[in-house]
């Protein structure tokens, strides 16, 4: 009887839902034109079902949807692309009871679970060898929880699962003697311990586990039932960290928007009737509120009308986003014009969203969001709404009406690489559609750089997967400096370091894929830049100028200058440290000696310069000629009596007396001997000679 009462609730509801929808004549095709429209890959109808595609869920390869609702159970296997290459029915082990009024996958394909609620069974299911087979059923504990009165038939017309846990609805249970509060289990499938999820003060009637949503240790559970303080029904949402024992946190549906309508009616606004965790938070559906513009909600043109509806002044239906505190994050997501029952069933896989609604003739359509793009920091509007576009809308090829309707708002569900919607009616149907449009988050893959100082640095970022749209760039940053943006090329993003723009040093560095505008669009790769010391030659030479100065420079291979001192040493004996000037030369005058020296120029190195050092051979000083020895006399002229002779003549080549001839002394002049040293590593020395 608990099941009856509910579905009439939830009934209530997408009944007069129905009644208002189908007074919406405005063409379809205005509201969507601006969107590219998909039809499925696949459209399952079976002339034996009953119900078809009530209950879905996808992951990975998969595909499941309620084939006949309490009796069997689909299982699709899709390829890359989406579409089907195999199916396999599975049925219920013992007939009746509900058999698939909801199913649900793990994340990775590997285990399905099938809800027989009025036996209060969970079914397990796995493929060892690529056909499904029951695994094991879990049970209920017959005894009854503490606080809990009765569990009505309804144990697990809801259930989701994320790793190791399961969470199964009990919505109307009786509990503290209140009917139809409703409670969870969160089933530990490690242990099979079931853990019920019960709030100090329950709220009789709100149907609390009428939807849920699990991911890690959030349990979050639907209360679209919870009245507000004029005793409408305004609907509210439980979330629990299962890490602590905190009570959880609750909110009731938020009624800020001075331009509301909420039914009194039915299920009121049926907020928390559809729950879906993002990577943020959590996804509230609230699908039968109804937002207007204009000042009168009577008004036939602006108001909560048919009227208003069809002119694309009104639309029903909202999607609110919340913390992990259920704080609102942003406004809330109001449906594209002309829609009513928006967000009826909601499904989230990364940064998509998918939310069903009606439009003209109770054609069904599954909108696709791009959750990145929402404006999830701002006010809104002046009434707190956003009306963020679409960027890709299902429908089936049938038109089939009531599509993703689903009592319990499982009828859409999404994963990376498909998309599936139930049709709720009889005989039913279930749809599945490719990946979603959503580009999916870029991931970049980085590889480290090694350069020597003075040379210039290319750091690169190869997009790793997802779609780089257009106008996507890459946004390096060197030890936490932004250094350059640079656009995606062929799936690559390249910047250039100037040379010498960074010490040598491991210089740890990032690259941020980002739009046109510099929004992040995945997160952040890293990489490691290292950039070695330079191996340096030092020189030396006496020139032949007169003075006795050694001069000479440290340079290094990329051309950059070093810094520092040279230390001049003789026979292991410091003589003297001589700085090098902004060109890295230097001179030295070393002390007279009447012998051949060696010196050793010695570099140090700086911190981007590796040490070396030039062995010099320096010549004896000349011995200076003693006082009063200036050299040879010149010779006697002959007499002048004596005449000239001829040969005397030739030999000078000259006509009158010639001059004697004086010695010339040399000095010699000594060449520096080369030598030079590289030091090989960072913090080790390197040498070439």
């Amino acid at each position: 009887m608990a099941q009856t009462r509910m579905h009439r609730r939830l009934l209530t509801g997408t009944a007069a839902l129905a009644a208002a929808t189908a007074l919406v004549a405005a063409p379809s095709a205005a509201a969507v034109a601006a969107v590219p429209t998909f039809e499925e890959t696949a459209e399952y109808v079976f002339d034996d079902g009953s119900r078809t595609g009530s209950a879905t869920d996808t992951a990975a390869d998969t595909a499941v949807f309620t084939r006949t609702q309490g009796a069997s159970v689909e299982v699709v296997t899709l390829d890359a692309s989406g579409a089907p290459i195999g199916e396999q029915t599975l049925t219920a082990p013992v007939a009746g009871g509900g058999y698939g009024v909801d199913v649900a996958l793990n994340e990775d394909a590997s285990l399905l679970y099938v809800a027989q609620p009025q036996f209060s069974q969970i079914h397990v299911y796995h493929r060892p060898d690529g056909s499904w087979e029951l695994q094991r059923t879990l049970t209920a504990p017959s005894e009854l929880p503490d606080r809990v009165d009765a569990y009505g038939s309804e144990v697990g017309s809801v259930i989701d699962v994320s790793g190791q846990r399961l969470v199964v609805g009990v919505p109307n249970a009786r509990v503290d003697g209140r009917a139809n509060a409703g409670f969870a289990f969160a089933v530990d499938l490690t242990t099979d311990t079931w853990q019920p999820l019960i709030p100090a003060d329950p709220i009789a009637d709100s149907i609390t586990g009428a939807h849920v949503a699990v991911a890690g240790d959030r349990v979050a559970l639907g209360a679209p039932q919870v009245r507000g303080a004029d005793r409408a029904r305004i609907g509210g949402v439980y979330l629990w960290d299962l890490s602590s024992d905190a009570e959880p946190a609750f909110t009731a549906g938020p009624d800020a928007d001075p331009r509301m309508c909420i039914p009194t009616a039915g299920s009121g606004p049926a907020f928390g009737s559809t729950l879906a965790f993002t990577d943020a938070g959590l996804a509230v559906g609230s699908p039968i509120e109804i937002h207007f513009t204009g000042d009168d909600p009577n008004d036939p043109e602006t108001g909560c009308t048919d009227q208003a509806v069809a002119a694309g002044n009104t639309t029903q239906g909202a999607i609110y986003l919340f913390d992990d505190q259920l704080q609102q994050i942003g406004p809330k997501a109001v449906a594209p014009l002309q829609t009513t029952d928006f967000a009826g069933s909601i499904g989230v896989s990364g940064d998509a969203l998918v939310a069903r609604g009606w439009q003209e003739g109770n054609v069904g359509y599954a909108f696709v969001y791009d959750l990145s793009t929402w404006d999830q920091a701002g006010p809104g509007d002046e009434n707190g709404r956003i009306r963020p576009d679409p960027v890709q809308t299902l429908s089936p090829a049938s038109g089939t009406p009531n599509f993703g309707i689903s009592p319990f708002g499982t009828a859409v569900s999404v994963s990376a690489t498909q998309v599936v919607v139930g049709t709720w009616q009889i005989p039913g149907a279930a749809h599945i559609f490719g990946a979603p449009a959503v580009a999916a988050p870029l991931s970049l893959s980085t590889e480290d750089v090694a350069v020597t100082y003075g040379q210039t640095a290319t750091l690169a970022a190869q997009v790793a997967s997802g779609d780089a749209p257009d106008g996507a760039a890459v946004r390096f940053s060197v030890a936490g400096d932004e250094i350059g943006v640079a656009p995606i090329v062929a799936g690559v993003a390249r910047v250039e370091l100037p040379a010498a723009s960074h010490e040598a040093a491991l210089h740890p560095f990032t690259a941020e894929p980002v739009d046109d505008d510099g929004n992040a669009l995945g997160a952040a790769a890293s990489g490691t830049l290292t950039v070695e010391q330079a191996a340096t030659e030092t020189r030396a030479a006496r020139d032949d100028s007169g003075d006795r100065a050694l001069r000479g420079s440290v340079t290094a291979e990329f051309g950059t200058v070093p810094t520092g001192a040279v230390e001049m040493i003789r026979g292991g004996e410091r003589l003297a440290t001589v700085q090098l000037d902004a060109a890295g030369a230097f001179s030295w005058e070393p002390p007279a000696s009447d012998a051949d020296e060696t010196y050793t120029l010695a570099y140090a190195g700086d911190r981007n310069h590796l040490a070396s050092e030039a062995q010099v051979a320096v010549a004896a000083d000349p011995a200076p000629a003693p006082p009063g020895s200036p050299g040879e006399p010149p010779a006697p002229s002959p007499p002048a009596s004596d005449p000239p002779r001829g040969s005397d003549l030739a030999s000078t080549g000259s006509e009158g007396a010639g001059p004697w001839l004086g010695l010339a002394a040399g000095a010699a002049l000594v060449g520096g001997l080369l030598l030079t040293a590289r030091l090989r590593g960072l913090r080790g020395g390197r040498s070439r000679a």
